[in-house]
């Protein structure tokens, strides 16, 4: 009897012991697994110039401006001058994305909104592609996106326009909106033009109400200054920032490129200087 009850008792006791070793605590995870890593979506990067014209925009193309009711395209390397179109509409403003050229139209339909039109070559004629879902007042292309600026401060339509004529609206969550940070600015009162931290014109020195930048590359600021309501416009050194020129008298409109200057004068007529 008391051999059976020591038997009885071993077996027991080599039972508990398999179960109790095979169960595991829920928060142990064995060695050969590993934690996955965390996914991230990397967000696509779109840059919002600092300074956008409505008259005159740059591609890998060429630069594409307004001037005599015609829209123009200027080629650099080529220094070829030549008219795109004059069958225009009443385009508000412009964008140019690898030579596909898009409008923004007042949208018949909505008085109070604009559309996106698209420019064909082979008609002649600018195509309605869409209209926007809140009112916008400018777009521009970052890559293959076109972005429209809306009535509120910091919110973007974005598109996808990797296709031209089919424009896809793409989720706020999906790209980044970097805005330019500008190498020349105004102060808040717009009485002083300000560069690398310095102030190289005032509105005391130019005896104007106000100044207003339009534009920079490597070599010159190009800024407006208001006189009794008239303005004015100079061009400032940025190698030796004491170096101010006047533009000649009858200028109304500057377009800055790193390469290339457009200055349009009261009569409509663009000069280009290289």
């Amino acid at each position: 009897m008391r051999r059976r009850l020591i038997k009885n008792t071993a077996i027991m006791t080599l039972v508990i012991s398999v179960f109790c070793g095979c169960s595991t605590s829920k928060n142990d995870v064995p060695e050969n697994i590993k934690e996955l890593p965390e996914v991230k979506i990397e967000k696509q990067q779109v840059t919002i110039p600092a300074i956008s014209y409505y008259w005159a925009k740059e591609d890998s193309t060429g630069i594409y401006y307004f001037a005599d009711k015609k829209l123009w395209k200027y080629d650099q390397k080529t220094d070829s001058n030549v008219v795109v179109t004059e069958n225009l509409i009443n385009p508000y403003d412009f964008v140019v994305c690898e030579g596909t050229i898009y409008t923004l139209e007042c949208d018949e339909a909505d008085s109070n909104g604009f559309g996106l039109f698209v420019y064909d070559e082979n008609t002649d004629e600018f195509d309605e592609l869409m209209s926007f879902d809140n009112q916008v007042h400018s777009i521009i292309t970052s890559g293959h996106y076109l972005v429209a600026a809306t009535d509120n401060e910091d919110q973007y339509e974005v598109y996808d326009i990797s296709t031209p004529d089919k424009p896809q609206k793409v989720n706020a969550d999906e790209v980044e909106i970097v805005k330019e940070t500008p190498a020349v600015e105004t102060d808040e009162a717009n009485e002083k033009v300000i560069y690398e931290g310095h102030t190289i014109a005032d509105i005391n020195q130019l005896e104007a109400d106000m100044v207003e930048v339009w534009g920079w590359n490597k070599s010159y600021a190009y800024i407006g200054a208001s006189v009794q309501g008239e303005d004015e416009f100079y061009k400032i050194n940025l190698i030796n920032t004491d170096e101010i020129t006047k533009l000649a008298d009858d200028t109304a409109k500057v377009a800055v490129f790193e390469d290339t200057i457009l200055t349009k004068n009261k009569d409509g007529l663009v000069e280009i200087e290289d």
